[in-house]
């Protein structure tokens, strides 16, 4: 009973089952509102406690990691001496009155919380695979009940306007839920109709880049785990049948909603697109403009929102200079690539495969759609740092034997 807590099924249960439940009902009025930071943080709290400790020292005093964990330290200062120069030198206020000083600190102990997480979601993942299951299918079931089959998109109409942001915290975490079942799948008939029905799921959570690159990273994967025949087989099956079941709904579906829309070339309606367009345009001159130290305060100046920078990475370079660029590459791409040895191998263990999946996923999101703001992607490198601390060689064997050591 006690390695339910001590192990991370119980702080994985709260990342991607009770969580999310809990925020959908609680802004959808059905319980009581909560701080999801203090759930989090709660969850991680009581997991280091039974824990004792035992991960964090393995990892954070592992010869393997101190490297990277210095330049994270560093980088992680550099990113609070920009947040309190500029603090300090007049706090700017977007139009929700939000102060950026605010805005982004809270991001970077969000991030902290993920890269934390991560320690115990390898844990979770390697010994406890059943919790990686019974998360996405709860999960699953939940939103599938939630749909609103008119707009054939979960039912968001009693959330407050200014939670209107919510679908895509929801999806991220989803999105990651069903690549880590997907990879923990040990058979290629298992895995598929597990992605079809997060491809679905995600569908009616209107994101379309969680659905995109969740599509993406996942069929690369299993490219190199099964090879193009066994995927094309199986997969022309369960297209098949997704394709029956996408005609059924073809009465409900509206052509011109935001999620076919990725579907054709003609955008000039697409607020989204537009938006993105303008901010990439403002964020590059923000950039070309100060090529050293980034426009820190010139998204507030010229849009009045916090959110209004580069949706891809170099809005690390937009917001914290060269410096933070370069560092942020360091750490989140060229660090999990060289930790995981991603295509030193043919045939990943699942621990490998959810890594790799990850690994892609993130960089997509990243390049194409997401920002400095995107914390997620700090998972992967508590996933990294705790596997290079636990893993002695590259049998999944020595691996199991190593995490599953009592805390001393």
């Amino acid at each position: 009973m006690l390695s339910f807590f001590s192990r991370g099924p119980f702080l994985y249960l709260i990342v991607f089952f009770f969580g999310p439940i809990y925020l959908y009902s609680s802004l959808s009025g059905w319980l009581p509102k909560i701080n999801m930071t203090l759930m989090w943080g709660a969850g991680l709290l009581v997991t280091f406690v039974f824990d004792r400790g035992w991960a964090f020292r393995c990892v954070f005093l592992s010869s393997k990691n101190i490297p990277i964990i210095l330049l994270l330290l560093f980088f992680s200062s550099y990113l609070l001496l920009v947040q309190a120069l500029n603090f300090a030198t007049g706090d700017l206020k977007d139009k929700y009155n939000v102060g950026q000083f605010e805005f982004n600190f809270r991001y970077l102990l969000y991030a902290f919380f993920w890269l934390f997480f991560g320690i115990y979601f390898l844990k979770a993942l390697t010994l406890d695979r059943w919790v990686v299951f019974f998360a996405y299918i709860g999960s699953s079931i939940f939103y599938i009940l939630n749909i609103d089959y008119n707009t054939n998109s979960i039912d968001l109409s009693r959330v407050p306007p200014e939670y209107h942001g919510l679908y895509q915290g929801l999806a991220e975490i989803y999105a990651i839920a069903c690549i880590s079942a997907i990879g923990s799948c040990k058979k290629l008939r298992s895995s598929i109709p597990l992605m079809l029905v997060g491809l679905f799921i995600l569908y009616c959570l209107q994101s379309r880049s969680a659905m995109a690159f969740t599509l993406c990273a996942s069929v690369f994967v299993l490219l190199l785990k099964e090879g193009f025949q066994g995927l094309i087989l199986r997969g022309s099956a369960f297209a098949l049948v997704g394709s029956l079941l996408l005609w059924s709904f073809s009465d409900h579906l509206d052509l011109q909603s935001r999620m076919l829309k990725i579907f054709t070339s003609d955008y000039s309606d697409d607020a989204s697109f537009l938006e993105r367009k303008l901010f990439w345009t403002r964020g590059l001159e923000h950039i070309s403009n100060n090529p050293l130290l980034g426009g820190y305060d010139q998204i507030v100046l010229d849009f009045n929102d916090h959110g209004a920078y580069i949706h891809n990475i170099l809005s690390y370079w937009q917001v914290y200079g060269i410096l933070g660029f370069l560092l942020f590459l360091t750490i989140f791409v060229a660090f999990p690539f060289f930790r995981l040895r991603l295509f030193s191998i043919r045939r990943y263990s699942q621990l490998e495969t959810v890594a790799l999946t990850l690994y892609l996923y993130f960089s997509f999101q990243l390049i194409f759609a997401r920002s400095y703001t995107y914390m997620y992607c700090w998972l992967l490198v508590g996933i990294c740092l705790a596997y290079g601390a636990y893993k002695k060689s590259y049998s999944p064997h020595s691996l199991n034997q190593n995490l599953a050591v009592k805390p001393a």
